[in-house]
């Protein structure tokens, strides 16, 4: 079935409606979204069909993206095969994630996939043999560069295509490694896939002298919301990521910076929300200092909460960063909200925690006795942990210390032992 433009058009508005509603929570907006050739996305299905079953089609769907040069998981849907459910008509040719692409040019249609022409990398599911590609005999799934020709990693997908059956794949590329699940399992995992300056990612679909009915459904485009992290903890902040632990304030951040007590005050809040599944509390504060601060509103919740409180009566000092003392008490402060039965900031005191077997690190003396008993209860928790040489170094005790931020705790270390304490205190 064709559109006319303005059906087209008013595809175009739908399409990007319906997909920003699909990303996951965190995920960078689409902008853009462009079907091209023979796609349509199909109303009464609820799916983008890439190809009807005719011969000599050949459709994709392309989403601009603002940084996908980045980190990014993508997941769907897909259907290869005929919509009648028929074995007939020699099926061919398949379909293709295609990523670091330029969107912007039209693809070889038949065993090209559509890919062919768009350059950058691909994650093909390919349902002929095209032996002049180098393709095997049976149905594949292959991790592709420049064209369908270069088979970087190749498997068998004969238990998923042309089934008449869904199935679900996920690429995942983190630090130039690709990873391709299909339907939850782990098929292809490739080193070196690198991002080549070109900027889109799309998926695309063709037939040739024989054909299939191809689909893709419930797209689910997820981009990492940092701009630098240290790749110790890049498997952490990611799952961080997917738990919904990081706050908006800290999207397209330097997670290696020094964490404020605002931003903190925000992870707090998203820790307490995903770990309890309730909204935190408002109230009002009786700091002067917190109107213009973009977290003026999880600072509130946080104070009602009783996880972050004002540095004086009347003042929050919303800039100023946290050493590493302040974040395993803070982080305690949120377990107790939730864990403990009765407990407020004001009888603490009445809650203590057992820290029984942790050994005293060498500058144990230099801990605030604030924060001597969430330290080693982070610390016995597997939450947080020493910086080496059996130090843990909770603040700054000297100028050299405080003019390099020694022991000043980061973004990314408070995401990660948000995380931490979500997965290792939680019931």
């Amino acid at each position: 079935m064709k559109q006319t433009w303005m059906q087209r058009f008013v595809l175009l508005l739908l399409t990007a409606a319906l997909l920003a509603g699909l990303v996951s929570v965190g995920a960078v907006s689409q902008k853009d979204i462009t079907l091209v050739g023979d796609a349509y996305y199909d109303e009464r299905e609820d799916c983008y069909v890439l190809t009807e079953e005719e011969t000599w089609q050949g459709g994709s769907l392309w989403f601009s993206q603002v940084r996908c040069n980045d980190n990014f998981s993508l997941s769907l849907d897909f259907y290869t095969g005929h919509a009648d459910h028929v074995d007939a008509y020699g099926g061919a040719d398949g379909i293709c994630v295609a990523f670091y692409a330029a969107g912007d040019q039209v693809g070889e249609e038949g065993e090209g996939l559509g890919f062919n022409g768009c350059g950058g990398y691909g994650v093909e599911i390919y349902t002929y043999q095209n032996s002049g590609r180098g393709d095997p005999v049976y149905n594949h799934v292959a991790i592709l560069e420049g064209t369908v020709s270069n088979h970087l990693q190749i498997a068998d997908a004969s238990a998923y295509t042309e089934d008449g059956k869904w199935h679900h794949l996920e690429v995942v590329n983190r630090r130039g490694v690709c990873t391709v699940y299909v339907d939850g399992a782990q098929v292809l995992q490739q080193e070196g896939v690198e991002a080549n300056g070109q900027y889109e990612i799309g998926v695309t679909g063709a037939t040739g002298s024989g054909y299939n009915y191809h689909a893709v459904r419930n797209i689910q485009l997820t981009e990492a919301v940092w701009t630098e992290a240290s790749q110790w903890a890049d498997d952490e902040l990611t799952r961080a990521q997917d738990k919904n632990l990081i706050p908006e304030v800290l999207y397209d951040q330097d997670m290696t910076r020094p964490i404020t007590r605002a931003e903190f005050a925000a992870i707090a809040v998203r820790l307490y929300e995903e770990w309890t599944g309730k909204t935190a509390p408002s109230g009002s504060v009786p700091f002067t200092d917190v109107a213009g601060s973009p977290c003026a509103a999880d600072i509130a919740k946080a104070y009602t909460l009783g996880v972050a409180v004002g540095t004086s009566p009347t003042t929050f000092e919303p800039d100023t960063k946290i050493p590493r003392e302040q974040l395993a008490t803070m982080l305690c402060r949120v377990y107790k909200c939730i864990a403990l039965d009765g407990w407020t900031f004001e009888r603490d005191s009445e809650y203590p925690l057992d820290v029984s077997g942790v050994a005293r690190f060498a500058d144990h003396n230099f801990i605030s006795g604030y924060a001597v008993e969430p330290v080693y209860f982070m610390v016995k928790s597997h939450v947080m942990q020493g910086i080496g040489s059996n130090k843990f170094a909770p603040r700054n005790t000297s100028a050299k210390e405080e003019a390099v931020g020694y022991a000043l705790a980061t973004r990314e270390q408070a995401l990660v032992m948000s995380l931490r304490s979500l997965e290792n205190l939680a019931d």
